[in-house]
């Protein structure tokens, strides 16, 4: 494995990046974000961290190219940032927060890339009631699904809203469908869930798991794999 610095001097920040979470890269592995919480070490409380990769795929060739401070719910009171997706074509960014419960979309004049023309979009109604805790979010391939899951109000489920006009995350249903992630096989529920990725095709998902350092079933710290049919 390899580990390289989050690094952003002269970009924005004074210092490493601390307490990231969120990841993405741009589809052809020259740039990377990362979302970053609330800190106090001077750099930006709540970020994405924009990176270029001069060798594409390769993390230990990053350099930092802008710090965009993001406001999730409008009034600047969201401190941890959990969830970033962005549309295909690069131009929007989502931003989901636990604090606030909303998701917050931003338009990009280029493509992939935070340093000029970002514009603060629409944001979306509070998703509390659906889960307090939202760790990822990812949207189908034609924007009119959006999959949400998180580990506190509803732990081993997702959530699927729909969208009325594709891509715009204020059109957002205010009703789901709830698909459970706990394994047929081993009756292993997925307990505090931390991300997830689907397949290509939408016809697997793949899970990772924290279940802390105390879980004597030897289930704990696990990326679970389904085959699914949730996405139609």
């Amino acid at each position: 494995p390899k580990g390289t610095p989050l690094d952003c001097d002269g970009a924005g920040g004074s210092d490493q990046m601390e307490l990231p979470h969120a990841i993405e890269f741009k589809p052809d592995g020259t740039r990377m974000f990362i979302t970053s919480n609330q800190n106090f070490s001077g750099n930006p409380d709540v970020a994405v961290y924009q990176f270029k990769l001069t060798t594409p795929w390769d993390s230990t060739t990053l350099v930092c190219e802008k710090i965009y401070e993001v406001d999730v719910d409008g009034t600047g009171a969201e401190d941890q940032v959990r969830t970033l997706d962005f549309k295909p074509d690069g131009t929007r960014m989502y931003v989901g927060g636990k604090k606030k419960h909303k998701i917050r979309q931003y338009d990009l004049a280029t493509p992939f890339d935070l340093r000029s023309g970002v514009t603060p979009g629409g944001i979306s109604d509070s998703l509390e009631s659906f889960e307090d805790n939202m760790r990822d979010i990812q949207f189908n391939p034609d924007g009119t699904q959006l999959f949400l899951t998180g580990d506190e109000r509803n732990s081993g489920l997702m959530q699927k809203f729909s969208l009325s006009t594709p891509y715009d995350i204020t059109t957002l249903s205010s009703t789901t469908e709830t698909f459970s992630l706990i394994s047929p096989s081993d009756s292993n529920l997925v307990n505090n869930l931390r991300g997830f990725i689907f397949a290509v095709n939408f016809t697997k998902i793949f899970v990772t798991s924290d279940d802390g350092d105390n879980d004597d079933t030897g289930n704990h710290n696990q990326i679970h794999e389904f085959d699914i049919d949730c996405a139609g």
